[in-house]
């Protein structure tokens, strides 16, 4: 069979003449490494990237950090207007039916006066590198209806999947080099020399784009989807790890995002983002709305999931994945393993806490590129019945496992509604788990994350020597009251309650120095593992030594934990929610990213939730101590 391909475009500026950038080159390459990561693990998908970048001088050790982590160089072309406009989109002049092509842009936004055949004052421009430069006259902006042709031109007839992306700033009243509040600054320069007459637009005379009615003009629209960063009436910004759309995007995609359709990931980012920035609003548009209800970069692309280093050990002479019993592998999961040139499926056989050793021929012993992801856990902790005629509902996932309807054991169903949309179900329950869904790739996605949330809940362990009793836990409920396995919260009018722990070694213990990680589950299955920074978590036996969970929001870091009830659980009478915050202690440091997912939408539905923890995890090998405590964190509003 042959190769899917995966074209990318990216355009990357921060080099300006005037109002240069800082984060614009770091948004491509990280998004290209997120794509780099996603092909790797799937087959018959052959990613094949360009870029036109501006760098600055400080840019040069991102560029090589970068050739580093993916072991090639890294060649670019200058993003002006005349490589934009002629060269950047013959890249995907052999895209085919079932290939992806992404064009994206991370730069300065600008407009122009519209000519007298729009119905509009203005447009938007994409401002090149040389836009601005006195010494290239012919050059200027690109307009967004040229861009318009150049994607009809290029893509008009093709079955290909066809993604846009914009970061940059669509509207008229202040510049990005000024700074906004919390360090943000925005996306846009002024207008320039860009007043363009129609005769001059790119597509100008080609019939088959514009049309021209009663001395008005309309243009054809290819089948493409477009995430724009803001909309055309608002500013977009940057923080100083780059562009906010692009960095929230990023997380999105990396926290199980990828699984969603464009219309619920941009949802999401309207919230994430306005968080941030009161005044930009993530938009999607779609010549063909349903396309929205597509999953990110189609179907036929598998979600990205986190991922295993996997490196030889030159000592023992053998494999050794960065993954274990703390990130819930057992000996019989099945993970894929890949270079980027081949891949092949192992079953786990020698598995300790934090890593495993894989029994793998053929691989370059001196490559770092060498990742594993999970396609099967050892024992799925969520195994659903589908009645029969639901062909859609179908494949293997690592965290749940179907099986046809009524046979022993299956605790939760799938049912399709009227509309057509999939819903799971507890067996004995009408009350969806998350809400309802039409596309089954999508469906089938969140149904993973649910069997991903009750994995990380079944997480158990304690060894001699690390109990609950060589701790000190300090609680503080604001307002509520403790338990003795964590606290109880409610509501004092609308503000949300909020709950912190610090954690010291007790005098008393055997320990003198232990890592610490927490994961807090949301009742909506989230997964949250970052309220103990992965280099922030040791913990020695001294006075004043204790790690305190904390959040950072915007640029705060806070140290007590905001919980709400979710206002649709309401209409289901359900007004206490449960959380669970897990607490893993080991003896030497451990990632637990892989867990880390963001929450499910509740339904419209009417329902009632019943979820059972899930049994023990199966034995595991090795000699490395942890163990895991459980605490209760209710809200009642």
């Amino acid at each position: 069979m042959q190769d899917r391909m995966f074209y990318a475009a990216f355009v990357g500026i921060n080099a300006y003449p005037q109002g240069a950038l800082s984060g614009c080159v770091r948004d491509v390459l990280a998004l290209d490494l997120l794509f780099r990561e996603q092909c790797a693990q799937q087959a018959g998908v052959r990613y094949k990237p360009v870029y036109y970048l501006a760098p600055n001088a400080a840019d040069a050790l991102q560029i090589a950090d970068h050739e580093a982590a993916t072991g090639q160089q890294l060649p670019y072309e200058a993003p002006t207007f005349a490589n934009i406009s002629t060269r950047l989109f013959t890249h995907f002049k052999d895209a085919g039916e079932g290939d992806v092509c992404v064009f994206y842009y991370s730069g300065h936004g600008s407009q122009t006066e519209a000519p007298p055949v729009f119905d509009r004052p203005q447009m938007e421009t994409l401002v090149c590198v040389d836009s601005r430069s006195e010494a290239v006259p012919p050059a200027r902006d690109l307009i967004d209806k040229e861009l318009a042709y150049l994607l009809w031109k290029t893509f008009s007839g093709k079955q290909a999947h066809v993604l846009v992306v914009m970061d940059c700033c669509h509207s008229g009243n202040n510049t990005r080099n000024l700074e906004g509040d919390g360090g943000l600054r925005f996306r846009y320069v002024p207008s320039g020399r860009n007043k363009v007459e129609f005769a001059d637009y790119l597509g100008y005379g080609d019939t088959g784009f514009y049309t021209l009615e009663n001395g008005k003009a309309g243009f054809k629209i290819p089948r493409y989807v477009h995430l724009a960063a803001c909309r055309d009436d608002e500013k977009a910004q940057e923080t100083m790890q780059g562009g906010l759309f692009t960095g929230r995007l990023l997380e999105a995609l990396r926290l199980g995002g990828a699984a969603r359709s464009y219309r619920q990931l941009m949802q999401g980012l309207s919230i994430t983002v306005g968080s941030r920035a009161e005044k930009q609003t993530p938009v999607a548009f779609a010549g063909q709305d349903q396309d929205l209800d597509q999953q990110f970069l189609s179907a036929g692309i598998r979600p990205y999931r986190p991922f295993f280093n996997v490196q030889y050990n030159a000592r023992e002479k053998r494999w050794k994945m960065y993954g274990g019993a703390m990130h819930g592998l057992q000996p019989g999961a099945v993970v894929q393993v890949s270079d980027g040139e081949q891949e092949v499926n192992v079953v786990l056989q020698e598995v300790t806490p934090a890593w495993s050793w894989l029994p793998l021929e053929g691989f370059d012993e001196d490559s770092r590129q060498v990742t594993a992801v999970l396609l099967r856990m050892a024992n799925p902790p969520l195994k659903v019945g589908v009645p029969p005629g639901l062909t859609a509902i179908k494949g293997a996932y690592p965290c749940f496992t179907l099986h046809e309807e009524g046979a022993p054991g299956l605790p939760y169903k799938v049912r399709q509604l009227a509309d057509g949309a999939y819903v799971l179900l507890p067996e004995n329950g009408t009350m969806p788990l998350f809400r309802r869904e039409r596309n089954a790739a999508v469906f089938l996605e969140n149904v993973n994350k649910v069997g991903n949330w009750m994995a990380a809940l079944a997480l158990q362990q304690e060894a001699p020597g690390i109990s609950r009793e060589d701790f000190v836990l300090e609680w503080t409920a604001a307002p509520g009251t403790l338990l003795p396995d964590g606290v109880a919260l409610h509501y004092e009018g609308e503000q949300y309650p909020s709950f912190g722990l610090r954690i010291s070694i007790h005098p008393a213990s055997s320990l003198n120095t232990c890592y610490i990680k927490a994961l807090y589950l949301g009742s909506q299955y989230s997964i949250n593992g970052t309220l103990i920074r992965n280099d922030n978590s040791r913990l020695e036996k001294k006075t004043g030594s204790s790690l305190e969970l904390s959040m950072l929001y915007g640029e705060t870091l806070y140290t007590r934990i905001p919980v709400s009830v979710n206002d649709a659980y309401a209409r289901y009478d359900v007004h206490t929610v449960t959380d669970y915050l897990k607490i893993i202690v080991s003896t030497t440091p451990v990632q637990l990213d892989q867990y880390t997912q963001e929450g499910l939408e509740l339904d419209d539905g009417e329902t009632s939730r019943d979820l059972a923890p899930p049994g023990k995890a199966g034995a595991v090998t090795g000699q490395l101590p942890w163990s895991v405590f459980t605490f209760r964190v209710q809200c009642k509003r």
